[in-house]
């Protein structure tokens, strides 16, 4: 899905796989616009805190935040994690009783199913607040 994405890629609610910043990084460096929800008080696992301060990957990402293609929000919340391009619902899944995400959740290509995801993101994205999740300082 990430590799396909022509105009933008949109994800919240959980962390990113470290399997996707490269695919990442390819998509902002092509022009692919990029939003993101992201738990407020939630830190990344500390092997993608190593990721995130990696110096290509702080490149791509500040030349895309100052072109505005890529912007980030926050929530106290995320009852869902959801990815997904103009072409298609990477997955879409829902919160277990425990607060963990299900990730044996939804994908699709069809129209109405991408519509319906792009409501939802956008009904969180209103009442998310920008910023960027902070990283601890280096060890």
């Amino acid at each position: 899905m990430i590799r396909e994405a022509e105009e933008y890629l949109w994800n919240m609610g959980s962390h990113y796989p470290a399997s996707v910043i490269p695919l990442l990084q390819e998509a902002l460096e092509s022009g692919v616009t990029a939003r993101s929800i992201d738990h407020k008080h939630k830190l990344p696992h500390p092997q993608m805190i190593d990721i995130y301060r990696d110096e290509d990957w702080v490149r791509v990402i500040r030349k895309a935040r100052g072109e505005g293609r890529s912007v980030d929000r926050l929530l106290e919340d995320i009852p869902v994690s959801l990815w997904m391009s103009e072409r298609e619902v990477g997955i879409l899944s829902f919160c277990k009783e425990d607060g963990d995400f299900d990730f044996l959740g939804f994908s699709s290509e069809d129209e109405g199913a991408r519509r319906w995801c792009r409501d939802l993101f956008e009904s969180f994205w209103e009442r998310a607040e920008p910023g960027y999740r902070t990283l601890p300082p280096p060890p």
